[in-house]
């Protein structure tokens, strides 16, 4: 992992993902870049522009905030005699837009972003953004909860479809989790009434072994005809840092951004989910 961009607009809730694209950084001796979207809107109720004096003043005020995050990490990362060093980019636009543009030019391979919190947050930039990079982007997507709290990741939970398409993602994961000397748990949430689906985990769990090699890795079966009520006992029972999911996923992923969904799995989870394509 070469380079960590990490959106921030000055909330509790970016600020927290701050924290953990830091630590992140710094394991991997990444470069992290802080991005800031500066939206300059019309006057309200006209279509009139900002002056452009109030528009210069509000971008100088925004990198100077920009500016003090960048060098508080700055500091940390030499204190700690890191590797991993960090810059940042204020640019004028939507948030979504400029990730994907910057993803196209190619050399990303973590975004990290905050969530909707539990406490009348969703005007904030970042929350109201964060389902739409996810689906747009190509990039892993690290999504940082509201209520979490920033700390080393020793053991990362990967929800599986019992699917050999996962197994590029499932390799992502293990170099991840080898990094951060985390254990891996690899879980699948089946019926209760299905007879047929501890067979699909021996099968995959050897697939997997001929192709993925870490001793801190094992496969796991929640038993639940609901997914979201099983994976979220398996990652409270377990204790889980991190819950990672395979993109392909798309239904699990767009019911993970169904408000009402969410109220009662990501946003009121102390759990950061690692989205892969």
């Amino acid at each position: 992992m070469k380079r960590i961009i990490c959106p921030i607009d000055f909330s509790e809730t970016s600020l927290l993902a701050v924290q953990y694209a830091t630590e992140i950084a710094d394991f991997h001796g990444a470069q992290l870049t802080i991005i800031h979207a500066v939206h300059l809107p019309a006057l309200e109720g006209n279509k009139v522009p900002l002056s452009e004096r109030v528009q210069k003043n509000n971008w100088i005020e925004q990198e100077n905030s920009t500016m003090e995050v960048v060098e508080a990490i700055d500091t940390k990362f030499k204190r700690r005699g890191s590797f991993a060093s960090v810059d940042y980019e204020v640019k004028e636009g939507l948030l979504v837009d400029i990730i994907v543009n910057m993803e196209k030019k190619g050399g990303i391979d973590l975004i990290v972003m905050g969530t909707l919190g539990a406490s009348g947050l969703g005007d904030y930039l970042i929350g109201s953004n964060t389902s739409r990079v996810v689906k747009k982007v190509k990039s892993p997507v690290l999504l940082v909860p509201f209520e979490s709290t920033c700390k080393r990741l020793n053991k990362i939970v990967y929800g599986s479809n019992l699917d050999e398409s996962e197994i590029s993602a499932i390799k992502e994961v293990v170099n991840f989790a080898k990094k951060q000397k985390a254990m891996l748990k690899i879980v699948h949430i089946g019926n209760p009434n299905s007879k047929i689906v501890e067979n699909r985990l021996a099968e995959f769990e050897e697939f997997v072994k001929k192709n993925v090699s870490y001793e801190r890795m094992s496969m796991h079966i929640e038993f639940n005809k609901d997914e979201f009520i099983g994976l979220n006992k398996f990652l409270k029972r377990e204790k889980a840092d991190l819950l990672a999911i395979h993109n392909r996923k798309r239904n699990f992923i767009s019911k993970l951004f169904d408000s009402s969904l969410a109220d009662e799995f990501i946003f009121h989870s102390d759990v950061p989910v690692l989205c892969l394509n």
